[in-house]
């Protein structure tokens, strides 16, 4: 095979999980915001233009990233219609599947990023105060499809075989975000890109609704009360940004045992979290703009998705093509 054959096959690869992508992102933002247009398709174009999905994906080419990102809405909405559904039997089951089968992908690609999930999912569950302890179904199910993988990260931790990673024991807060690199667009460190200029935009939006308005919580209340957890995305996405900076304890965590100092040099960078909480920014950006357009100003609402619309587009193309 030729060097330009290589080539076509790589980016085959990317375009094909890139399609994949694009239909569970859709999927899972038409069920989060059932019969709200403004908002599913804003999720989808914040989504599939995040900074940190397409550096992974493309930029940096972490193909095992790159089907984790597809895989997680698939699971998102798998979960969503299993926690809404009020049939029983084969329809649940149905809804229980994609979720388990989500999170044996994720697992398989990366066992890592599974527990990072599961982790999350089990935050949703606290969230919900463990009234729908089916939310901890899927991952029970997923970790016992895992089991090779999760075997194979016990060697690593607790037997002779972490040599082979060939990796640093070194601590991974100087790779972290500094405060200001969170909001970058079109700069990075440490592979390590920001929040971008549209998340950032909506963002600014929803505390524009919150403080100046005073409006933000009844108008996404309206649409958000059943089953989608709008606070939680929130709440979620500021709680996984705190690992991701440079100031975060990781020294601390580290002497918790030998095995703790693998794991985390396994992680290799603080930023994998902040790019869990792009997805939850994202989540929660899509119902921010869908809560703005319901206000009378439709000049500032134009304005605002115009200017999201733009945002996401241009630092898609440099992070695709111009890095």
């Amino acid at each position: 095979m030729s060097a330009m054959d290589g080539l076509s096959a790589i980016k085959g690869i990317e375009w094909i999980i890139d399609a994949g992508t694009l239909v569970f992102a859709c999927l899972m933002f038409g069920r989060l915001y059932e019969k709200q247009h403004t908002a599913q398709g804003f999720g989808v174009l914040l989504y599939m233009l995040c900074p940190f999905r397409i550096y992974s994906s493309h930029t940096k080419a972490d193909y095992a990233m790159a089907l984790v990102w597809m895989l997680i809405p698939l699971y998102l909405w798998s979960m969503t219609a299993l926690m809404r559904t009020r049939q029983k039997g084969m329809r649940k089951f149905l809804y229980l599947l994609p979720a388990v089968l989500a999170l044996m992908g994720i697992g398989y690609a990366n066992i890592l990023q599974l527990l990072i999930v599961c982790g999350i999912t089990l935050c949703a569950f606290i969230y919900t105060r463990a009234r729908r302890p089916l939310i901890l179904l899927p991952p029970v199910l997923g970790g016992i499809l895992c089991l090779p993988p999760l075997l194979l990260l016990k060697s690593y931790l607790s037997g002779d075989r972490f040599d082979e990673l060939k990796l640093s024991l070194e601590g991974i807060a100087p790779k972290g975000y500094s405060v200001g690199g969170l909001f970058s667009s079109y700069v990075s460190r440490n592979d390590s890109p920001g929040l971008g200029l549209a998340l950032f935009l909506c963002l600014l939006t929803g505390l524009w609704l919150l403080f100046v308005k005073n409006r933000f919580i009844k108008e996404t209340g309206a649409f958000m009360e059943e089953g989608a957890f709008f606070p939680f995305w929130g709440i979620m996405g500021g709680l996984l940004t705190l690992p991701a900076l440079s100031c975060f304890p990781w020294d601390y965590i580290r002497r918790v045992g030998a095995w703790m100092v693998r794991l985390v040099a396994m992680l290799e960078t603080p930023a994998v979290f902040f790019g869990y909480a792009q997805i939850c920014f994202c989540i929660l950006g899509a119902g921010i703009l869908e809560a703005f357009h319901r206000q009378e100003n439709r000049i500032a609402d134009i304005s605002i998705q115009f200017l999201v619309c733009l945002s996401a587009i241009g630092s898609g193309i440099y992070w695709c093509f111009l890095q």
